[in-house]
């Protein structure tokens, strides 16, 4: 079943994944809401860096937070 999915690519290795899951949705406005709340938090701990890069994707399958999204994870429409 696919799912919305907020990544941080700052763990990206290019060509190979692109990102970890920092959280999954039903909705890409829930993705959006926490992404919000994702940078206000990030730039609370990461020294200075007022915004942390991050991707909203569809997934083919739901992941555990914190787990490596790989390009073969992405939902594609045939």
């Amino acid at each position: 079943m696919k799912t919305v999915t907020l990544i941080d690519t700052r763990t990206a290795i290019p060509g190979k994944t692109l990102g970890t899951v920092i959280s999954s949705h039903w909705s890409i406005a829930s993705a959006f809401k926490a992404n919000d709340e994702w940078q206000k938090s990030a730039a609370l701990k990461l020294d200075g860096e007022e915004y942390t890069v991050t991707k909203i994707v569809t997934l083919k399958n739901r992941l555990k937070d914190g787990e490596t999204v790989k390009i073969d994870d992405l939902w594609q429409n045939p």
